[in-house]
């Protein structure tokens, strides 16, 4: 699920592992900066409402639940 308003910048990376059960949710408003990664590797990845993700060092991993609100 992506919320309304979200922002996304370039060079954006999102890595799924195939065979696993993957939830990506981003919240309304939230900006995902240059050169971010976000990793699923059967797991879930929950950003709350106008969360930041920085460009450069921002990689949040899942290989089971991390979550922001």
């Amino acid at each position: 699920r992506i919320g309304r308003g979200v922002r996304l910048g370039r060079d954006l990376t999102i890595e799924l592992w195939a065979r696993g059960d993957n939830v990506l949710e981003i919240g309304d408003g939230t900006l995902i900066m240059d050169r971010v990664r976000l990793i699923l590797r059967s797991g879930r990845i929950s950003l709350g409402r106008r969360c930041n993700l920085r460009d450069g060092w921002s990689a949040p991993r899942s290989s089971s639940t991390a979550s922001t609100a």
